[in-house]
């Protein structure tokens, strides 16, 4: 899925969700994940997503790559991010970073606003290759009925990714 030979820095750090893995090639940032126990799996779930890259780990890098990441300070330059997947893939992805911040939406009206309204299963297929965990907010999709359904990196950081937003944003 990755680009060939083009090397991405990666590193470990903490969160608000728990020890997450950053991974950025030099066009941007390319991958966050959540993880629980050990780094090797961490590590090869992100090479799994780029299985031809060259990996290098900076763990400092990545800790103050996290501390921008969950400040939150809106005065910070924007992130460059560099996403490779489907044109299915991307397309979610972009219906998901051009909504309002802090909103939810469903599967169905996300596949709607991508332009797939008869694809709700696919696009809840794309929304779990999520590599962007957090700066992508796939945390904001849930199902129809308004229940959280499931999330990659695990319901219960689902939920406190939603109740911590509810708490730290501005009214």
């Amino acid at each position: 899925m990755g680009p060939v030979d083009l090397p991405i820095l990666w590193g470990v750090s903490q969160s608000p969700f728990g020890a997450c893995i950053l991974g950025a090639s030099s066009i941007g940032l390319c991958y966050l994940g959540f993880f629980d126990g050990a780094v090797s799996k961490a590590q090869r779930e992100l090479q799994k997503t780029f299985p031809k890259v060259w990996l290098q780990r900076n763990d400092d890098w990545a800790a103050k790559r996290a501390r921008r990441i969950f400040a939150g300070r809106s005065s910070d330059a924007p992130l460059s991010l560099h996403l490779v997947g489907t044109p299915f893939q991307l397309s979610i992805w972009r219906a998901l970073l051009a909504q309002d911040s802090g909103a939810w939406t469903s599967y169905g009206e996300l596949a709607r606003l991508a332009g797939h309204p008869k694809a709700p299963r696919a696009v809840g297929t794309a929304v779990g290759h999520n590599p962007l965990s957090w700066i992508i907010p796939c945390h904001h999709v849930l199902r129809a009925n308004g229940t959280l359904g499931g999330y990659r990196w695990g319901i219960g950081r689902k939920n406190a990714m939603l109740i911590w937003e509810s708490v730290t944003s501005p009214s």
